[in-house]
Formats: C-alpha cells, structure tokens, sequence
C-alpha cells in the first residue's frame, strides 16, 4: 500500500528528474510522473486511507455467496474504479477481522484482478464473467 507521504516524496522525486532533465519529452514525463504521484496523495488524503480502522464483518448463512458475486463485480470492475477507491479496497482488505487469515493477500488479490481482466466476455451468465481455472 502506498503512503501519502510516499506519494509525495515521489513527486519531488520526479520534480527534480525533470529539472535536471535536457529531453524535452523525458522532461515532459517527469513532470506529468510528479503530477500524478501529487494527485494522488491528495485524493489518498481526502478519502483518509491512512486511517481505515480494522473492521470485523459478521457473516451469516448465505453471505458467502452473496460475497463472491460482490467481489466478482469489484474484480470486473477494477480498471473502472478511481485509484482512492482500488487503494482504500485492497487497505480494507488488510484490514479485515473476522475472515481466516491468507498468506501474500495484496499478491492475490492481484493475481485475481489481472485474470479477471483478461476475461473476454461472458462465458456462461451464470458466472458473470468468472471462468473457473
């Protein structure tokens, strides 16, 4: 997960990669490099990511299910959602009691949403795009 602070400190990072720069173009990238880590930070400080509290979540019978079509959708739509909004997700994720406990979580979790992107169409209706490896 990264920091408001590391967001910035990437920034100036960038700022001066860019002013030591002599190509225009690579100049041009820093500067739009720094922007971004900038943006960032400030969209991470609004939405208060740092400060996401470990929640526990009480399951009854039949919210497993009710989950994986939730999470399906999450996966499905991953590139569609704002950058606060994947980095406060994969946060909660973290920060989630209640659930048993998965080894390299924030690598998974990657792992599903690169295979979710690469579904092309729906297979079945019933699987909402999930295809079963």
């Amino acid at each position: 997960m990264t920091t408001v602070r590391e967001c910035l400190s990437k920034a100036a990072e960038f700022e001066s990669r860019a002013a030591i720069a002599t190509d225009g173009q690579l100049k041009a990238t820093f500067k739009d490099l720094a922007r971004f880590h900038r943006h960032l930070a400030k969209c991470m400080e609004e939405a208060d990511i740092e400060r996401m509290k470990p929640q526990t979540i009480h399951l009854q019978e039949g919210d497993q299910i009710i989950l994986q079509y939730l999470g399906a959708a999450v996966v499905l739509q991953w590139a569609n959602l704002p950058e606060t909004a994947r980095q406060a997700d994969l946060q909660q994720a973290s920060s989630v009691g209640g659930l048993p406990p998965v080894t390299s979580l924030h690598e998974q979790i990657k792992a599903l949403i690169r295979r979710g992107r690469d579904v092309e169409g729906v297979t079945d209706p019933s699987t909402f795009g999930i295809v079963p490896t």
